[in-house]
Protein backbone atom coordinates (compact mmCIF):
# COMPACT_ATOMS: atom_id res chain seq x y z
CA UNK A 1 0.00 0.00 0.00
CA UNK A 2 1.25 3.49 -0.98
CA UNK A 3 1.12 6.91 1.13
CA UNK A 4 -1.58 7.90 -2.05
CA UNK A 5 -4.05 4.94 -0.46
CA UNK A 6 -4.37 6.31 3.51
CA UNK A 7 -7.78 8.07 3.03
CA UNK A 8 -10.46 6.76 4.60
CA UNK A 9 -12.94 9.13 2.80
CA UNK A 10 -12.93 8.95 -1.00
CA UNK A 11 -16.57 9.32 -1.62
CA UNK A 12 -17.22 12.03 -4.01
CA UNK A 13 -20.49 13.84 -3.77
CA UNK A 14 -22.53 14.72 -6.10
CA UNK A 15 -24.47 18.42 -4.71
CA UNK A 16 -22.97 20.66 -1.80
CA UNK A 17 -26.55 20.07 -0.31
CA UNK A 18 -25.61 16.24 -0.24
CA UNK A 19 -22.77 16.84 1.94
CA UNK A 20 -23.39 15.38 5.42
CA UNK A 21 -23.08 18.16 8.14
CA UNK A 22 -21.05 16.25 9.98
CA UNK A 23 -18.59 16.85 7.15
CA UNK A 24 -19.15 20.12 6.70
CA UNK A 25 -18.62 21.30 10.11
CA UNK A 26 -15.00 19.91 9.71
CA UNK A 27 -13.91 21.58 6.33
CA UNK A 28 -11.02 23.77 6.46
CA UNK A 29 -10.87 25.25 2.93
CA UNK A 30 -12.63 24.47 -0.26
CA UNK A 31 -10.18 23.98 -2.94
CA UNK A 32 -11.94 24.62 -6.70
CA UNK A 33 -9.94 23.43 -9.83
CA UNK A 34 -8.98 25.64 -12.80
CA UNK A 35 -9.73 24.64 -15.90
CA UNK A 36 -9.40 26.30 -19.81
CA UNK A 37 -8.35 30.32 -20.16
CA UNK A 38 -10.68 32.42 -18.93
CA UNK A 39 -13.61 34.17 -21.16
CA UNK A 40 -12.37 37.70 -19.41
CA UNK A 41 -10.70 38.64 -16.88
CA UNK A 42 -13.62 38.07 -14.15
CA UNK A 43 -15.42 35.33 -15.89
CA UNK A 44 -13.77 31.47 -16.42
CA UNK A 45 -15.01 28.81 -18.97
CA UNK A 46 -19.17 27.54 -18.17
CA UNK A 47 -17.56 24.49 -16.45
CA UNK A 48 -15.66 26.09 -13.88
CA UNK A 49 -18.66 28.51 -13.68
CA UNK A 50 -19.90 26.02 -12.05
CA UNK A 51 -17.58 24.54 -9.89
CA UNK A 52 -17.17 28.42 -8.41
CA UNK A 53 -20.99 28.18 -7.67
CA UNK A 54 -20.79 24.96 -5.76
CA UNK A 55 -17.91 26.61 -3.85
CA UNK A 56 -20.28 29.58 -2.65
CA UNK A 57 -23.25 26.95 -1.72
CA UNK A 58 -20.61 25.02 -0.34
CA UNK A 59 -19.16 28.04 2.02
CA UNK A 60 -22.71 29.01 2.74
CA UNK A 61 -23.29 25.27 4.60
CA UNK A 62 -19.80 24.71 6.07
CA UNK A 63 -19.85 27.80 7.68
CA UNK A 64 -23.85 27.35 8.59
CA UNK A 65 -22.27 24.09 10.21
CA UNK A 66 -19.72 25.35 12.21
CA UNK A 67 -21.72 28.09 13.32
CA UNK A 68 -24.49 25.98 14.63
CA UNK A 69 -27.81 27.67 13.32
CA UNK A 70 -29.00 29.15 10.10
CA UNK A 71 -28.02 32.35 10.27
CA UNK A 72 -26.17 33.54 7.08
CA UNK A 73 -24.72 36.76 8.88
CA UNK A 74 -20.66 35.80 8.63
CA UNK A 75 -19.73 39.21 7.01
CA UNK A 76 -17.68 40.02 9.49
CA UNK A 77 -13.85 40.42 9.96
CA UNK A 78 -11.30 37.50 10.36
CA UNK A 79 -10.45 39.01 13.91
CA UNK A 80 -13.89 39.39 15.37
CA UNK A 81 -15.07 35.67 14.59
CA UNK A 82 -14.82 33.15 17.03
CA UNK A 83 -15.72 30.69 14.58
CA UNK A 84 -13.20 29.16 11.95
CA UNK A 85 -14.70 30.19 8.76
CA UNK A 86 -13.32 28.58 5.28
CA UNK A 87 -11.50 29.64 2.94
CA UNK A 88 -12.02 29.09 -0.61
CA UNK A 89 -8.86 28.49 -2.59
CA UNK A 90 -8.84 28.95 -6.50
CA UNK A 91 -5.94 26.92 -8.07
CA UNK A 92 -4.14 26.92 -11.43
CA UNK A 93 -2.04 30.17 -12.66
CA UNK A 94 -2.94 28.20 -16.82
CA UNK A 95 -2.82 24.88 -18.91
CA UNK A 96 0.33 23.94 -20.24
CA UNK A 97 0.95 24.84 -23.85
CA UNK A 98 -2.24 27.06 -23.99
CA UNK A 99 -1.40 30.69 -24.34
CA UNK A 100 -2.85 32.99 -21.01
CA UNK A 101 -5.39 35.54 -21.49
CA UNK A 102 -3.67 38.82 -21.43
CA UNK A 103 -5.05 42.06 -19.86
CA UNK A 104 -5.21 45.27 -21.92
CA UNK A 105 -1.56 46.11 -20.45
CA UNK A 106 -0.01 42.98 -21.73
CA UNK A 107 -0.35 41.04 -18.27
CA UNK A 108 -1.15 37.37 -18.15
CA UNK A 109 -4.96 37.03 -16.69
CA UNK A 110 -4.70 33.45 -14.44
CA UNK A 111 -7.65 30.89 -14.14
CA UNK A 112 -7.05 31.08 -11.00
CA UNK A 113 -7.69 35.12 -10.66
CA UNK A 114 -10.75 34.52 -12.63
CA UNK A 115 -12.18 31.81 -10.45
CA UNK A 116 -11.62 34.19 -7.43
CA UNK A 117 -13.25 36.92 -9.13
CA UNK A 118 -16.29 35.60 -10.35
CA UNK A 119 -16.79 33.91 -6.57
CA UNK A 120 -16.66 37.48 -5.41
CA UNK A 121 -18.29 38.98 -7.91
CA UNK A 122 -20.98 36.46 -7.58
CA UNK A 123 -21.45 36.83 -3.76
CA UNK A 124 -21.21 41.03 -3.53
CA UNK A 125 -24.12 41.20 -2.37
CA UNK A 126 -25.03 38.41 -0.08
CA UNK A 127 -21.19 38.40 1.31
CA UNK A 128 -19.48 41.55 0.50
CA UNK A 129 -16.43 40.67 2.95
CA UNK A 130 -15.98 37.56 0.90
CA UNK A 131 -12.50 38.52 -0.32
CA UNK A 132 -11.65 37.76 3.05
CA UNK A 133 -11.88 33.92 2.42
CA UNK A 134 -10.65 33.63 -1.21
CA UNK A 135 -7.34 32.97 -1.77
CA UNK A 136 -5.24 32.64 -4.94
CA UNK A 137 -2.71 29.78 -6.34
CA UNK A 138 -0.99 31.07 -9.29
CA UNK A 139 2.32 28.55 -9.76
CA UNK A 140 0.20 25.46 -11.33
CA UNK A 141 -0.36 24.44 -15.23
CA UNK A 142 -1.51 21.09 -14.68
CA UNK A 143 -2.94 19.40 -11.81
CA UNK A 144 -0.46 17.72 -10.16
CA UNK A 145 1.23 20.63 -9.94
CA UNK A 146 -2.61 22.11 -8.70
CA UNK A 147 -2.23 19.67 -5.98
CA UNK A 148 1.62 20.03 -5.33
CA UNK A 149 1.59 24.28 -4.67
CA UNK A 150 -1.91 23.33 -3.40
CA UNK A 151 -0.37 21.64 -0.22
CA UNK A 152 2.94 23.17 -0.53
CA UNK A 153 2.59 26.52 -0.72
CA UNK A 154 -0.82 26.89 1.12
CA UNK A 155 -2.15 24.09 2.87
CA UNK A 156 0.88 22.76 4.98
CA UNK A 157 1.57 26.79 6.02
CA UNK A 158 -1.93 27.17 6.98
CA UNK A 159 -2.60 24.31 8.80
CA UNK A 160 -5.79 23.37 6.59
CA UNK A 161 -6.18 19.71 7.20
CA UNK A 162 -9.48 18.79 6.00
CA UNK A 163 -10.18 20.16 2.33
CA UNK A 164 -13.25 20.10 0.67
CA UNK A 165 -12.01 19.66 -3.21
CA UNK A 166 -14.52 20.65 -6.08
CA UNK A 167 -13.94 20.06 -9.87
CA UNK A 168 -16.00 18.58 -13.06
CA UNK A 169 -17.45 15.42 -13.13
CA UNK A 170 -15.20 14.90 -16.15
CA UNK A 171 -11.94 15.86 -14.03
CA UNK A 172 -13.00 13.98 -11.08
CA UNK A 173 -10.95 10.09 -10.87
CA UNK A 174 -7.52 11.74 -12.38
CA UNK A 175 -8.33 14.88 -9.61
CA UNK A 176 -9.03 11.84 -6.93
CA UNK A 177 -5.47 9.78 -7.63
CA UNK A 178 -3.42 13.00 -7.89
CA UNK A 179 -4.43 14.50 -4.84
CA UNK A 180 -4.39 11.34 -3.00
CA UNK A 181 -1.37 10.46 -4.08
CA UNK A 182 0.33 14.39 -3.48
CA UNK A 183 -1.82 14.62 0.25
CA UNK A 184 -0.71 11.04 1.08
CA UNK A 185 2.94 11.91 0.41
CA UNK A 186 5.43 11.78 4.09
CA UNK A 187 1.84 11.06 5.44
CA UNK A 188 2.88 8.94 8.06
CA UNK A 189 5.08 11.84 9.76
CA UNK A 190 2.91 14.46 9.64
CA UNK A 191 -0.98 14.93 11.05
CA UNK A 192 -2.62 14.07 8.10
CA UNK A 193 -5.18 15.29 5.68
CA UNK A 194 -8.61 14.57 4.87
CA UNK A 195 -9.90 14.69 1.68
CA UNK A 196 -13.18 14.75 0.96
CA UNK A 197 -14.60 15.65 -3.00
CA UNK A 198 -17.73 17.14 -4.88
CA UNK A 199 -18.13 16.58 -8.66
CA UNK A 200 -19.75 19.09 -10.32
CA UNK A 201 -21.70 18.39 -14.20
CA UNK A 202 -20.01 19.33 -16.83
CA UNK A 203 -21.82 21.79 -18.46
CA UNK A 204 -20.44 24.24 -21.12
CA UNK A 205 -18.77 21.04 -23.22
CA UNK A 206 -20.49 19.20 -25.90
CA UNK A 207 -21.20 15.20 -25.67
CA UNK A 208 -18.08 15.22 -28.26
CA UNK A 209 -15.72 16.99 -25.55
CA UNK A 210 -16.64 15.10 -22.89
CA UNK A 211 -15.74 12.03 -24.47
CA UNK A 212 -12.54 13.25 -25.60
CA UNK A 213 -11.51 14.52 -21.96
CA UNK A 214 -12.56 11.39 -20.38
CA UNK A 215 -10.71 9.22 -22.57
CA UNK A 216 -7.60 11.32 -21.66
CA UNK A 217 -8.46 11.49 -18.28
CA UNK A 218 -8.49 8.13 -17.94
CA UNK A 219 -5.46 7.33 -19.65
CA UNK A 220 -3.38 9.92 -17.32
CA UNK A 221 -5.25 8.56 -14.21
CA UNK A 222 -3.90 5.18 -14.89
CA UNK A 223 -0.37 6.59 -15.37
CA UNK A 224 -0.62 8.10 -11.67
CA UNK A 225 -2.15 5.07 -10.12
CA UNK A 226 0.87 2.02 -11.67
CA UNK A 227 3.51 4.93 -11.86
CA UNK A 228 3.52 7.84 -10.46
CA UNK A 229 2.10 7.35 -7.23
CA UNK A 230 4.27 4.51 -6.79
CA UNK A 231 7.45 5.53 -7.74
CA UNK A 232 7.59 9.02 -5.97
CA UNK A 233 6.42 8.37 -2.85
CA UNK A 234 7.51 11.42 -1.20
CA UNK A 235 7.49 15.25 -1.28
CA UNK A 236 11.14 15.64 -1.97
CA UNK A 237 9.85 13.20 -4.82
CA UNK A 238 7.50 14.75 -6.09
CA UNK A 239 9.45 18.23 -5.80
CA UNK A 240 12.67 16.51 -7.65
CA UNK A 241 10.40 14.80 -10.28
Amino acid sequence: TTSSRRFVERKVHKAPSLIPSEILGTIDAIVVLGGGTPNSARVPPAFVQNRCDAAISSWDLITQAKQGKESKNYSYGIQGSSISIPYILTLSAGTAHVPNLLSPGGHPIYESTASAAYIIDQTSSSQPNMHKWVVLETTSYDTISNAYFARTSHCDVAGWKSLLIITSQFHMARTISIFDWIFGCDNENTAGYNLHYLATPDVGLTEEEIISRVKRELTSKNTVDTFLSEKYTTMHDVWWF
